[in-house]
């Protein structure tokens, strides 16, 4: 079914539209009015026609002390009426005033989208009371972490949930772009604004209703037009300079054309106004947010959230592409494989400590060990103090002032060290990721731990590298580790043992050889690196820090919508350079011809407001979806 508000007109179209439908009347029913009527009709096609980009070039010159190519326009249409070409005038408007609200209806795309994703959010929810067993209806807003809601068939999910009973499918299409149901069951993220299908669900709060995925997504589309590409900025740069010459050129031409090439006062003026019309940069200057717009909307239909037009376009100049391991290329939900107590000791009392300290970390290794010990049915509710996390190492903390380590082999224990305590534990699988536990500065405790790639990833990478890109792996695993995993998905440049600040200096490096990297990441440890290099790019699952940092979203953490970004981002390229080369061909070509005298007014401005019309089709290209 078609909704209403998509049928909805923008004044300034309607203006414009009303505009033209005067024009038509004039041409039709020109030998049946009268001078006065016709000038009457004439002057009200200007008003109606000219009223916003008139408003807006006044604004800019009042304002902003700014020229721009509204004023120019006008300006030409009303020196076309001061010589009697009232309906090369008229025409001049119509076009002008309709190509302005085409670049406008563009440009609001991301309005209307932020106001349909506005009503996904649900203003109530029901929640359980604990205390008294009962439901109770409440604000949507009112919501708290740890909160217990009730989610039943056919509703929209409150806020961001783990599942803790029931199980159904979600259309999640609402933040991912993704059409087809998920079947969510206990232990599974489910989002706000997403919608229960079928089965009766309850869910803990995981984030209050500004935090959730929904709320940062309409967070991002309000600013997603904030930022300017590089290419628009400078084109509003020159824009001011360019108006102030097109102004001196044409009074020059005027009295060259008039004393140097001995044209009648008549024709020179004529030609003088064709050349304001001809020389002024309205296709030039719609040849860029248009398309970049558009690439935004189209990239946040498919669930790749952009923060601004100028991560759109410089995506297209990467060389290199550096991804984190663990929850980028892998699924991030790790699990213990193998585990390993040291000599007598206790092991319930060991896996207690270890599942305490553990269970205050958010890192995708530690919740991995807390389940594990939780599933041998062992409480870990030892009290642990001064919980110190070690970025890139480890978790530490101290129980009866005894320090509890929990990590990196190497910073647990001398390098030295690491092949005798491996051959003693003798773990079966020697590339998976290993973690040690000292406690009072003695070695208790081994965990192998496992964390299976996701299943886009190898083709993910394989167009990629099919692009021209070299892709690269920085973990912070050992290296047979690291070799295993980066040759599973074919890729050639790897880095273990990474460290947050070893990313950097890797990040700095690739930067440093003249390329253009961007860091595909999702956790703390990533920030910094993310923030570095010339594109950050996160999983919609990333830690708040990492989202923050980055430039660019995947909000189904699904890395096949990272070639679908590139190839956007280099169209985007094309386009913008099409658009700005057809642009400023056809303004020399139509110079040529005034100057040789071969086109009048009405032509000029057909030829001159049809190509901004023409790079602004252009640039809307980029609403359809791109096959690769």
């Amino acid at each position: 079914m078609i909704k209403l508000e998509k049928l909805k007109i923008p004044l300034e179209l309607k203006f414009a539209i009303l505009s033209g439908v005067l024009i038509f009347i004039l041409w039709l029913f020109n030998e049946y009015f009268s001078d006065s009527i016709k000038l009457i009709l004439y002057i009200t096609t200007y008003i109606i026609g000219g009223y916003f980009k008139t408003k807006e070039g006044v604004v800019d010159l009042l304002k902003n002390r700014k020229l721009t190519v509204e004023f120019l326009m006008i300006l030409s249409a009303i020196s076309a009426a001061t010589i009697g070409s009232w309906h090369e005038g008229a025409v001049l408007i119509f076009i002008f005033a309709l190509s302005g609200a085409l670049e406008t209806f563009t440009l609001n795309r991301n309005e209307r989208e932020l106001t349909a994703l506005m009503k996904f959010q649900p203003e109530t929810a029901i929640r359980f009371n604990k205390d008294t067993g009962k439901e109770e209806i409440i604000y949507a807003r009112e919501l708290q972490s740890n909160d217990i809601i009730i989610v039943k068939p056919g509703d929209r999910i409150p806020a961001d949930c783990l599942i803790i009973e029931g199980l159904s499918f979600i259309d999640e299409s609402t933040v991912t772009g993704e059409s087809i149901p998920i079947n969510k069951k206990i232990n599974d993220d489910i989002y706000a604004g997403t919608i229960n299908l079928s089965g009766f669900i309850k869910a803990k709060v995981l984030k209050t209703n500004n935090e959730t995925l929904l709320g940062k997504i309409i967070e991002l589309v309000q600013n997603a037009n904030s930022e300017k590409p590089q290419t628009q900025l400078q084109i509003e740069k020159i824009e001011n300079a360019y108006v102030r010459t097109v102004l001196i050129f044409v009074s020059l031409f005027l009295l060259f054309a008039h004393f140097i090439l001995l044209w009648t006062w008549q024709e020179s003026i004529y030609r003088a106004i064709i050349l304001l019309v001809v020389a002024s940069p309205c296709a030039v200057v719609s040849s860029i947010m248009p398309a970049v717009i558009a690439g935004i909307t189209n990239a946040a239909k498919r669930g790749i959230l952009i923060k601004g037009g100028t991560h759109l376009e410089k995506l297209a100049t990467i060389d290199a592409i550096a991804f984190d391991k663990t929850g980028t290329l892998t699924n991030g939900k790790p699990y213990v494989t193998d585990y390993y107590i040291k000599g007598n000791k206790d092991h319930a009392f060991i896996l207690s400590l270890i599942g305490s300290l553990e269970n205050k970390s958010n890192h995708p290794y530690a919740k991995a060990v807390t389940d594990f010990i939780q599933n041998q049915n062992i409480k870990i509710n030892k009290h642990i103090i001064e919980v110190n996390d070690h970025a890139g190492y480890g978790i530490s903390g101290y129980y009866d002032s005894l320090l509890l380590k929990i990590g990196k082999p190497n910073w647990i224990i001398d390098e030295g060290e690491l092949g005798y305590f491996f051959e003693e534990i003798n773990f079966k699988d020697s590339d998976n990721s290993v973690m040690l536990v000292s406690f009072d500065g003695e070695i208790v405790a081994a965990f192998q731990v496992k964390d299976n790639i996701r299943k886009e990833a190898p083709k993910s990478i394989a167009i990629l590298n099919n692009l021209g890109l070299e892709t690269i792996m920085l973990t912070g695993d050992n290296e047979s580790n690291a070799a295993s995993i980066a040759a599973e998905l074919g890729i050639k440049t790897w880095y273990s043992k990474c460290l947050p600040q070893t990313k950097v200096n890797y990040i700095n490096s690739i930067k440093s050889a003249s390329k253009n990297v961007a860091m595909v990441g999702d956790g703390i440890n990533d920030a910094p690196a993310l923030a570095l290099a010339d594109i950050g790019i996160t999983l919609g699952q990333s830690t708040d820090v990492a989202l923050e940092t980055s430039d660019i979203i995947l909000v189904k953490n699904d890395l096949t919508r990272l070639p679908y970004a590139l190839k956007l981002s280099r169209k985007l390229k094309t386009i913008i350079n099409q658009n700005l080369i057809f642009s400023f061909t056809i303004i020399l070509i139509l110079i040529i011809a005034n100057l040789l005298q071969l086109i009048n007014l009405p032509l000029s401005v057909i030829g001159h407001e049809g190509s901004t019309i023409l790079v602004i089709l252009n640039g809307l290209r980029l609403l359809k979806e791109i096959h690769f």
